[in-house]
């Protein structure tokens, strides 16, 4: 079999669809999946699709198996090959899956293309670990870090090593953090009180899984300079917990400090001391919010100059009922402003303010709405009220006729 163009078209093939199919299925797969392989042996027609026979794998979250690719294979009918790949370099014939996530799945392997494709299929199983199970862990300075099964979620922890204070180490770049790699597992972060940063530098980048981060508050920033993504990608983080009381009076440098948070919708920096900041640029790239609210200092600054293509301040969202135009609060009779239009007004008239996304043309706001909602219910159950207290009135007045003309014919018998 020809070892030229038709086999490495197929490598990146099964490579492609095995990464797909393990993103979906909440597996990251190492760099060992970057193997060449090619199909040595006819595995029947496409509709047979060869499986493993062993094919059932189970693994805990964190944990990484490899699985070999020479297994047997059977088809639908039954039929057995020895074998379902074969592998171009004969020390890498297997593959390897992480558990991120509880949960099962299939992860696939494409070997060929159009009629001589076939899937190799391994039905995965990701088991949650046990409670307090340490995932990892180690010191940076005087801080401690660890990841935890705790409460049933996965728990980023920062820690004084001596329980009362403790100042974190330094470190630059995306892969510099003491935790770096690590962080795909967590559900949650925490600081503890008492720890002090040194630097912020990718600080909590990609935590890409992790819902909240809480206790920002406890985090002493008062003399760190660097900032640049803070929190770079992270995609599913929904609540910056103290985020409006971090000092930031020491800091020069938030570039790329949000970038890709796409469920934070609100902010309140307005009590940022942000006059020593020298890079905004590509603070908000990927950020769509309805509220922002900034302080007086905040500016449109980097070392290169101006350029609206960088995202110094996110966009309105544009989803219903917004329009995708920024206003100042309490003016939704406004215009509008696009979020190029807006930066270009910070860059002559930077000035505290809270800005929100604009409502479309006649929508009401749902809290006046649901206000409304409730007056409505109320006037209706007094009218009910009202109209059930006229009956019984009415009803009453019926029943004292009815005695008083019983009471009469009555007088009337006894006198006859």
């Amino acid at each position: 079999m020809s070892k030229g163009m038709g086999w490495k078209r197929r490598w990146r093939q099964a490579m492609s669809a095995l990464l797909a199919a393990a993103m979906v299925l909440g597996l990251v797969p190492s760099s060992a999946l970057a193997y060449a392989v090619e199909q040595a042996t006819e595995l029947g027609s496409q509709d047979t699709r060869p499986k493993f026979v062993e094919q059932n794998v189970e693994l805990y979250v964190g944990e990484t198996k490899t699985i070999r690719l020479d297994k047997p294979c059977e088809d639908n009918n039954g039929f057995r090959y020895s074998y379902c790949l074969y592998m171009v370099d004969g020390n890498a014939q297997e593959m390897t899956i992480q558990g991120v996530y509880p949960g099962s799945g299939t992860a696939t392997i494409i070997n060929g293309s159009g009629d001589e494709s076939y899937d190799i299929e391994c039905n995965v199983t990701v088991k949650a670990r046990d409670e307090g199970f340490v995932y990892a862990s180690g010191e940076t300075g005087d801080v401690a870090w660890q990841i935890a099964r705790l409460n049933g979620e996965n728990v980023f922890t920062l820690r004084p090593s001596n329980g009362t204070q403790g100042t974190m180490g330094m470190w630059s770049g995306y892969n510099g953090s003491p935790w770096y790699g690590q962080t795909i597992y967590v559900d949650r972060v925490r600081i503890e009180p008492g720890v002090k940063a040194q630097t912020c530098d990718h600080m909590f980048a990609y935590f890409e899984n992790a819902r909240s981060i809480e206790g920002l508050g406890n985090l002493d920033t008062s003399s760190v300079q660097n900032m640049c993504d803070m929190f770079h990608g992270c995609y599913d983080v929904e609540v910056l917990d103290g985020i409006a009381t971090l000092d930031t009076s020491s800091a020069q440098n938030m570039w790329w400090m949000f970038t890709s948070n796409r469920k934070i919708k609100e902010l309140d920096l307005s009590n940022w001391d942000m006059s020593n900041v020298k890079r905004t640029d590509c603070m908000f790239e990927d950020v769509v919010m309805t509220r922002l609210s900034l302080p007086a200092s905040f500016r449109i600054y980097d070392e290169n100059g101006f350029d609206l293509w960088d995202t110094y301040l996110p966009s309105a969202s544009s989803d219903y009922p917004y329009t995708g135009l920024w206003v100042e609060e309490g003016d939704q009779d406004a215009k509008g402003l696009t979020r190029e239009e807006l930066m270009t007004l910070y860059t002559t008239s930077p000035r505290a303010a809270t800005w929100v996304a604009k409502h479309e043309d006649g929508y009401v706001d749902p809290a006046t709405t649901d206000l409304q909602r409730l007056r409505d219910e109320l006037a209706k159950a007094k009218r009910s009220y009202d109209a059930a207290a006229s009956e019984q009135q009415s009803a009453q007045s019926a029943l004292d006729a009815a005695q008083a003309e019983l009471d009469r014919q009555d007088s009337g018998i006894r006198e006859a």
